[in-house]
């Protein structure tokens, strides 16, 4: 996958801040053919409510019925919220591809990036990623992104740093 065709997948959503892919589809590796890989998105977007209620309206077969007929766009933006911050449409396609794209709302990302609140959104950047700002103020996002991975490689060293400070023994 590469950015010019990141910015034509998102032509078929409403306003993004931010498309990220990540994965096998977009990194191939050598034991999985990217053909048969399903593309990982996550779309990063200013107002949650309002832009399922457009993507309800543009792209319905995205959502489940229950997701389109009984909660809508109150009801996806409600439960996105609850543990974990993201809304997950899976087995869609876009643009010939075959995708499952997450949606995450701008603050509960920055959030996650800066406190690890979930982990669901950060962890996912753990990987190889291929991110396109498509919002040109959204430049703290992209700078939270880069600032994730050292944050998460200082922290998982953490134990051990602190378990050398523990056995450490002073002889007087």
């Amino acid at each position: 996958m590469t950015v010019p065709q990141l910015e034509t997948i998102t032509k078929r959503f409403p306003r993004l801040s931010s498309i990220i892919a990540y994965g096998s589809a977009v990194f191939p590796q050598s034991t999985t053919p990217s053909s048969d890989s399903l593309t990982d998105l996550m779309f990063v977007v200013r107002d949650a409510r309002q832009w399922h209620l457009d993507n309800i309206s543009m792209n319905p077969s995205d959502y489940s019925q229950l997701a389109r007929r009984v909660l809508g766009a109150n009801g996806v933006a409600m439960v996105q919220e609850w543990p974990g911050g993201m809304w997950f449409n899976a087995g869609c396609v876009v643009g010939g591809v075959l995708c499952k794209y997450g949606v995450v709302s701008a603050g509960r990302a920055v959030d996650d990036l800066v406190n690890w609140r979930d982990f669901t959104f950060a962890g996912r950047l753990q990987k190889p990623i291929l991110c396109v700002s498509t919002d040109s103020s959204d430049d703290i996002m992209e700078l939270n992104v880069r600032v994730n991975r050292p944050s998460a490689l200082l922290h998982s060293l953490s134990p051990y740093i602190h378990n050398k400070q523990q056995s450490v023994t002073w002889n007087s």
